[in-house]
């Protein structure tokens, strides 16, 4: 009896949606921390980090990119522009500056932060797009197209997707984490995004080496969120309300007094960005940090998995399902305006037998009963590709064989009226 009510206890409090459980560490753990920007690492879990070190446990923070792509904030902070490529260098040696200054004042060793060095605003362009190591892609701030600092790990590596996920597979393979810390896939940041799926490629590859005991994401961009920006200490910090709804599992970590106050006082050491952001960055130190887990969608064969029920104003739900030789993607929407959508899709290939770079890589815009495919860059056209939008609902026939027979698919959907996205779904990961 006695394990029946822990169990209804459980499935209360754990419910998709929202977790209470607190997590802890020992000094058995191995802690690694993604963080796309020098400074989301203590926005969102400036608290978290604390309890890393107190427990004992080995921890690593890994940037993606140097975040030179600041200069209003630079602007303000130096009283001078970036207008030249080694000016928009200069910003991200500035913010890695503050990253070791920031993160030492809660205790993190310097030799434990890993700089890539990859190009700010610019890697989920890379992983959708530039996996040839003749055509990188070329930052069109810096007009740079390989990494350009010396102390990042691979210096001089070319601004392709291979460049990334190796570096990532390298980090992970070298630590071996047993706890994994990432950006949300549904963040609108697209550092933030593109840092969750090439992890999760990065992962799956190396699964036959070591499995993480856990995963978590963080939230650190959504408009309007969080409520209140300014600095409030002693208040909560819940999760946006249309997220909650979702499949989506929300889990506070509710940090002391003395947490919350060191958590403060190094975000006040990115001085960078306090010109302009102060109270937004001031708004994330609150009595708690949030974590979130995005669940693969298991799919079988003939059976419906639905996704991110009830999400937005626009969008009742998507159902993904499948047969023997099709994706099946159907988006339910709130009205019956389905002629009037556009829709952009982006379909990621994974196979365990196959390397991810040769993966297709498909994207491709659809109106009513028309799609203009791209695998990458390059303009494609595949048979038995179906679309129809038919009152409140959008419904896309996708031939797997298009996509190389793939055990996964990462899987991103935005939706658009005349001119502007009035929709864009996290990227989900679906395992056929």
């Amino acid at each position: 009896m006695k394990k029946i009510l822990l169990l209804f206890f459980l499935i209360i409090i754990c419910r998709p949606g929202f977790c209470s459980d607190e997590i802890n560490f020992s000094a058995k753990d191995r802690v690694i921390i993604f963080s796309p920007h020098p400074d989301d690492e203590i926005i969102a879990l400036g608290g978290l980090i604390q309890k890393v070190l107190k427990s004992g446990a080995k921890l690593k923070i890994v940037y993606l990119t140097n975040g030179e792509y600041n200069e209003i904030n630079y602007l303000f902070y130096k009283k001078q522009a970036a207008v030249s490529p080694a000016g928009f260098i200069k910003i991200g040696k500035v913010r890695e500056k503050e990253a070791y200054d920031a993160t030492g004042a809660l205790g993190v060793d310097k030799k434990d932060l890993i700089f890539l060095g990859y190009p700010d605003r610019f890697t989920e362009a890379i992983l959708t797009s530039f996996w040839n190591k003749k055509w990188p892609a070329s930052s069109m701030l810096t007009h740079i197209s390989k990494v350009p600092y010396k102390d990042a790990l691979s210096f001089g590596a070319p601004y392709i997707g291979e460049s990334i996920l190796n570096d990532i597979k390298n980090v992970l393979n070298d630590f071996k984490p047993t706890k994994v810390f990432l950006s949300s896939p549904q963040d609108t940041n697209p550092d933030h995004r593109a840092m969750y799926v090439f992890l999760n490629v990065a992962l799956l590859d190396l699964k036959d080496k070591f499995v993480p005991d856990a995963q978590f994401s963080y939230l650190v961009h959504k408009p309007g969120w969080p409520k209140g920006k300014k600095y409030l200490p002693s208040f909560e910090l819940a999760p946006p309300e249309e997220f909650t709804a979702s499949d989506v599992t929300w889990i506070k970590v509710p940090l002391s007094r003395n947490e919350v106050e060191d958590k403060y006082k190094a975000l006040l050491l990115y001085r960078s960005q306090l010109s302009l952001g102060k109270y937004y960055l001031a708004s994330f130190v609150r009595s708690n940090e949030l974590l979130c887990k995005y669940p693969v969608i298991a799919m079988r064969p003939k059976v419906k998995n639905e996704s991110n029920k009830f999400e937005s104003n626009l969008v009742s739900r998507i159902t993904y399902s499948r047969d023997d030789e099709f994706l099946y993607i159907n988006i339910i929407l709130r009205k019956a305006i389905a002629p009037t959508i556009k829709a952009d899709i982006y379909l990621l290939g994974y196979s365990s037998t196959k390397d991810f770079s040769l993966m297709p890589k498909i994207f491709f815009k659809v109106k009513d009963r028309s799609a203009i495919i791209y695998d990458k860059r390059k303009r494609i056209f595949i048979d038995n590709l179906k679309t129809i939008s038919r009152g409140n609902a959008i419904l896309i026939k996708f031939p797997l064989k298009a996509l190389d027979n793939p055990q996964y698919v990462f899987s991103r959907i935005i939706l658009k009226g005349n001119l502007l996205a009035l929709y864009a779904s996290a990227w989900r990961i679906l395992e056929l």
